[in-house]
């Protein structure tokens, strides 16, 4: 299954100014002083940047440049490039272009997670193992449990723009497990015989292709019997099979 997905981290760039001030080193515009203009500008497009810092005083030079940095309300870092476009008199014309930083792991796992709920896709362990770099092409497995078991969620970025990452998610069934098998065949065999199984014995772990099979052994008092199981289906990373006794 593959899903589009467009995170939006900041707005696009924006255009502004700022009254100068004198340090000892010439004119510029004093960091804290930037960090605030800042601020307002993209509060203007719904952007909350409340905790923008500025690393450095903006020279009050055509061409200046500075990067700021906020955080989202969700723990994603932002970067804000502001340059300076012209210097009329004690006034700073500058441009604020917002730029992607890579997106932590708990930022695109929560998003991630909230993309696949809405094609009916429960993943609330979802998690990924590292940043995903904003560039296209770019890749990470993230990964989670349906039904205990383990699905891959491969994220991949397809574009960035300003602030803004776009990607895909699409799901990859991983093999079922023998433990896994042993105890989903014991919950269901028992069920549907009506018996308590003593013991569930698979010889492999069973392949993510439709065709896929392995053995399972079933122990119940005064009986054993072998079963093939087969892969039905793959479906949305989930694996499904049947279960039959060998003639």
């Amino acid at each position: 299954m593959t899903s589009r997905l467009v995170r939006i981290l900041a707005a696009t760039g924006t255009a502004a100014a700022v009254v100068l001030g004198l340090s000892a080193c010439g004119v510029s515009v004093a960091k804290a002083d930037l960090a605030q203009s800042v601020t307002a500008k993209l509060a203007e497009q719904q952007v909350d940047a409340k905790n923008m810092t500025c690393p450095e005083d903006l020279k009050g030079e055509k061409g200046a440049s500075v990067t700021c940095q906020y955080t989202t309300a969700d723990g994603q870092p932002v970067d804000v490039v502001v340059t300076v476009d012209t210097v009329d008199g004690s006034t700073v014309n500058y441009t604020a272009q917002p730029k992607a930083r890579p997106l932590v792991p708990a930022v695109l796992a929560k998003s991630v997670t909230s993309d696949l709920a809405k094609q009916n896709v429960q993943a609330t362990d979802l998690t990924c193992p590292s940043e995903l770099q904003p560039q296209n092409g770019q890749s990470i497995e993230c990964s989670f449990t349906s039904g205990g078991q383990p699905v891959g969620a491969k994220v991949t970025v397809t574009e960035v723009k300003d602030a803004n990452v776009s990607y895909e998610v699409e799901l990859a069934a991983r093999p079922v497990s023998k433990d896994l098998l042993q105890k989903t065949l014991t919950e269901q065999i028992g069920q549907a015989a009506g018996v308590s199984i003593q013991s569930t014995t698979c010889t492999d772990d069973l392949q993510p292709q439709v065709g896929s099979r392995t053995t399972c052994t079933v122990v119940a008092p005064g009986e054993q019997v072998a079963f093939d199981v087969t892969v039905t289906a793959v479906e949305q990373g989930l694996v499904k099979f049947s279960w039959v006794p060998q003639a």
